[in-house]
């Protein structure tokens, strides 16, 4: 919070010192008066069953509500937005990393309260950019390497000061001092971040995006890395009612901070990690169609590719950072473990998807085939196969603008000679409903 009560002194002070004190208490006090209340509950059902021989099947029932108030602007310049938030467990028959029953599965969500967004606002001249202080969210990109990990009931948010600005035309330059992460399990650890992302959106239907994530960790020297990447995403109209959409994305990893300094290292079967030089590549392209047939609106089809380098001789695996995983290599999160760069044999994914959109209700299938992207030397028998494969459904039905019903299941098959090799991956089958109420 040392950032916001930096922003508060030095609102106040520009504020006293540009008028009196009763006309800013005034402005004040019409500010906060006429400003917008938010709301939203979002109620949870999650069941999963880790084939794993010594758990129970974990069971969670429980309800994020989250309430903010967002001031009206002040002298066309200043607004303050605060999110206070909540996550009450009415059935809670599962673990999670610290808490909750031993002697259940996994669901990734403690309850508890906290703010989970508190920051204050500040409009650039001639409104072409804006100056964010305190805690907030943060998505670049596609949230593969940062996000707010919305899926689950607490999120993730950030002690940041960010700067977004447009310098020119279809050019838009956002930077991030970020100096703690609050993460999804109500804890949070200190970082000294340096985020920078650049999008060119002046060619039409598609966008350019090129990055730089600079992370010294406070407590996890290993993970000390600097992040460079690009990526192109866009669609390529064939028909009236008919395009080609595509993503892809590349990254390098390497050092920085303290990362290459013995404080570092870490050893993995016979293989000492000392340094960051790893890869992450995603490519993907999708058919959308706008169809006209009764009750049936839209229809996709698509498939995908993204490598994930493991370890490679003094190499460390990627990492990938504070991302939604969630979204990424399945949604019975087998691979969490990319964030934070432990994946140690890396990932290659394949997947193929297809959705439509009938009577108002969205229906999506993914099927997953997932392979190790390298072995190490005395890690797991020295195992190069498959992990596995993933079959995946999701149901979203809006009743209006207000309420959002969900119904979403992943099935999980690893691989026999993984499993006998010691892999960590298991036969998993999760199961969620949800019910979001928003304002």
């Amino acid at each position: 919070m040392r950032l916001m009560y930096s922003a508060i002194i030095f609102f106040l002070a520009l504020l006293f010192t540009s008028t009196t004190q009763a006309a800013v208490l005034d402005d004040v006090t019409q500010a906060l008066k006429n400003g917008t209340p938010t709301f939203e509950m979002r109620w949870s059902f999650e069941v999963s069953d880790l084939n794993d021989g010594e758990k129970a099947k974990a069971v969670g029932l429980n309800v994020r509500t989250r309430i903010g108030y967002r001031t009206a602007d002040l002298y066309d310049k200043f607004s303050a937005y605060i999110q206070l938030h909540n996550v009450t467990n009415l059935v809670e028959n599962y673990r999670w990393p610290g808490g909750g029953d031993a002697g259940y599965d996994v669901i990734g969500d403690p309850d508890g309260s906290r703010v989970h967004q508190a920051y204050l606002d500040i409009k650039c001249p001639k409104h072409a950019g804006l100056v964010r202080i305190g805690k907030q969210e943060i998505l670049f990109d596609d949230v593969r390497l940062i996000g707010n990990i919305g899926w689950r009931q607490n999120g993730q948010s950030f002690d940041a000061a960010k700067v977004s600005i447009s310098p020119i035309k279809d050019v838009t330059f956002d930077a991030a001092y970020v100096s703690r992460v609050n993460t999804i399990f109500l804890t949070h650890f200190d970082l000294n971040g340096y985020w920078f992302h650049v999008t060119y959106a002046g060619l039409k239907n598609h966008k350019i995006s090129l990055f730089a994530y600079l992370n010294d960790f406070e407590d996890n020297d290993y993970r000390d890395s600097a992040t460079y990447g690009l990526r192109a995403f866009g669609k390529v109209p064939f028909q009236d009612n008919a395009a080609l959409r595509y993503d892809f994305t590349i990254a390098y990893q390497t050092d920085f901070a303290e990362d290459g300094d013995p404080s570092s290292f870490i050893t993995v079967g016979s293989e000492t990690l000392e340094e960051h030089g790893a890869m992450m590549l995603n490519l993907f392209v999708a058919t959308d169609l706008k169809l006209n047939l009764p009750y049936i609106q839209m229809g996709s089809f698509g498939f995908g590719y993204q490598m994930l380098e493991g370890a490679h001789g003094k190499d460390k695996p990627f990492d990938t950072l504070f991302s939604t995983a969630h979204k990424w290599n399945g949604w019975a999160d087998q691979f969490l473990a990319t964030n934070g760069g432990t994946l140690w044999n890396g990932l290659e994914d394949y997947w193929v998807e297809a959705a439509v959109k009938f009577a108002g209700v969205k229906f999506k299938a993914v099927y997953h085939y997932f392979d190790t992207e390298t072995k190490v030397d005395g890690l797991y028998n020295n195992y190069d196969g498959k992990y596995g494969q993933e079959f995946d459904l999701l149901l979203v039905k809006p009743f209006n603008k207000n309420i959002t019903g969900l119904i979403k299941a992943a099935f999980f098959d690893a691989d026999n000679d993984a499993e006998a090799n010691g892999v960590p991956v298991e036969d998993e089958t999760v199961f969620w409903t949800r019910l979001t109420i928003k304002f």
